[in-house]
């Protein structure tokens, strides 16, 4: 297998896993995705996406739920810069952020 298709495969089964943190919270997730889509920062859709957002960290923390809630869960973590999930792979020097 290649290290590129390694690390992918890596980074995929490491997106599968929920992981608890006490760093960051739903409210900050919530505002960072409102900051980045140029919306207006309404309390309504504050609300609203706390709401959603509720749902499905409790949906990725259930380790009997599919993967994909996880997933989900965890890009928006990257996207709006509250988690980075970084690959390594010595021999390439490279360093691959999904």
């Amino acid at each position: 297998m290649h290290w590129k298709e390694k690390n992918i495969e890596n980074s995929m089964e490491e997106l599968k896993q929920y992981r608890e943190n006490s760093y960051y919270n739903i409210e900050d997730i919530a505002e960072q995705l409102i900051d980045l889509s140029n919306l207006d920062m309404s309390e309504d859709l504050k609300e609203e996406l706390r709401a959603a957002l509720d749902h499905l960290k409790a949906m990725a923390e259930n380790e009997y739920n599919k993967d994909c809630f996880r997933v989900l869960y965890n890009v928006l973590l990257v996207i709006t810069g509250m988690e980075v999930f970084l690959d390594y792979d010595a021999n390439s020097m490279d360093i691959i952020c999904t």
